[in-house]
């Protein structure tokens, strides 16, 4: 019922009244759920439920600009701690602080920043900052610092470990180039480059829910993982296409295809040229949830420049600082951006084939409130390391088990088992992940 002002008010309000819808408005437009029907609350077992991240993060609708608009704010963070069998080399260290920052700026224009603070030196590090323009379903175009596309977990999970089910990324697409400390595998594929691409709903196809995207980007301070070398890359173009059918929520089935050019090392003709395919199928139901990937890279090395130095021996033309030493990304590198294992030994010219698969399954439990989630992975990977001199590949399984519990709808303590077959090395990892 609407209250309205007497006919013939008292002296005292009579100044008051004329200003009474324009308070109201004030106090409308400072709080918005004022003018809103509230929500309906949620059952319990939906309260314990950790919220499904948009499907994909990266590119939720983009709604025009309202009088409520603002900039929406994310952040997360977790411990861990790492107790191998043997009980040497116990770790107990904080995770990356992770900010997520979107606004709205109106006519289908946004931007995202996704920010971190890593220990133990506690830098700052600009993870994603990109400028979307999305005018309409069927096109998208984004232009910045963005993670690569190559495989669905890389698109999807991102900095804040709260948001995927387990505790650690695979090994193919881990942030840690050196390995995790327990096995010496280094990631296959880059985690960013800064470009720009198109994505959308296929024109007369968005019934069947069938996505594109495609993009170009260049050089700058992002590197890729090069036969056991991290060097930047000049150049690198990028298409996938992947399946949302609109009545089978939860599924997406994607093919992609990258093509990398690398500034060439010191000692080369040329860059490496590398070509990466990858698929997936991902159903992220919680009941099941099923991820299976699988990447192939084919490098293709140039002949080196003639040097009197043999493989065995340093390569002096590379440019090296031993002052300027730092870790980056748990793999040693020197001021130039170049891995100290570039400086063991020149890198034979010839093919090199790479390739991993993982698989993931995990299921919500309806009792307990749903707050147990019990999840297995297994991961397969070959590697070729031109640098170690040798086409051998080395192979490796590594298996895994665990069990995520949900405390609240915004903090989640996961526990799981490892198994490293290539080091023989079991580890228990433990995390407490939180979001807000």
């Amino acid at each position: 019922m609407q209250l309205r002002p007497h006919a013939n008010p008292p002296l005292l309000w009579r100044p008051v009244v004329p200003l009474m819808p324009l308070c109201a408005t004030l106090l409308t437009l400072a709080h918005p759920a004022l003018a809103q029907d509230e929500a309906p609350a949620a059952s319990t077992s939906e309260a314990a439920r950790p919220a499904l991240p948009d499907f994909p993060i990266e590119s939720p609708a983009t709604p025009l600009l309202t009088p409520s608009s603002r900039l929406d704010l994310g952040a997360f963070t977790d411990i861990n701690l790492n107790v191998p069998t043997d009980l040497e080399g116990v770790n107990v260290g904080i995770g990356q602080v992770v900010v997520h920052a979107r606004a709205h700026l109106g006519s289908g224009f946004s931007t995202f920043g996704e920010f971190t603070l890593n220990s133990p030196s506690w830098d700052v590090r600009v993870e994603r900052l990109i400028f979307d323009w999305e005018p309409s379903d069927a096109f998208k175009l984004s232009v910045g610092r963005m993670h690569s596309p190559v495989t669905w977990w890389n698109q999807n999970f991102h900095h804040g470990v709260w948001l995927q089910t387990t505790a650690t990324r695979p090994q193919m697409i881990s942030f840690n180039r050196g390995g995790t400390g327990h096995s010496p595998g280094a990631a296959l594929l880059e985690s960013h480059f800064k470009g720009a691409r198109i994505s959308g709903l296929l024109p007369f196809l968005d019934r069947a829910g069938l996505r594109y995207l495609a993009g170009v980007a260049s050089g700058g301070d992002d590197s890729g993982v090069r036969d056991g070398v991290t060097v930047p890359y000049a150049f690198m173009t990028f298409a996938n296409l992947a399946l949302e059918p609109p009545d089978v929520p939860f599924l997406r089935v994607g093919i992609t295809g990258n093509y990398v050019v690398d500034y060439p090392l010191p000692n080369q003709k040329k860059g490496a040229r590398t070509l990466e395919t990858g698929a997936h199928i991902a159903y992220t139901s919680d009941r099941p949830e099923l991820i299976v990937e699988g990447v192939m890279t084919t490098d293709h090395v140039a002949e080196s420049k003639r040097s009197p130095l043999s493989n065995e021996q340093t390569t002096s033309s590379l440019p090296t600082d031993m002052s300027g030493t730092h870790m980056s990304g748990g793999h040693e590198t020197t001021s130039t951006g170049m891995s100290t294992s570039t400086m063991q030994r020149a890198v034979p010219a010839g093919s090199y084939q790479s390739g991993a698969l993982y698989a993931q399954v995990a299921w919500r439990i309806a009792r307990g409130k749903e707050r147990f989630k019990p999840y297995a992975r297994y991961e397969y990977t070959t590697l070729q390391h031109p640098d170690h001199g040798s086409k051998d590949p080395e192979v490796w399984h590594i298996v895994m088990a665990g069990l995520r519990v949900d405390l609240t709808n915004r903090i989640a303590l996961k526990t799981e088992g490892v198994r490293y077959t290539d080091t023989d090395t079991n580890v228990l990892n433990m995390q407490l992940s939180a979001a807000w």
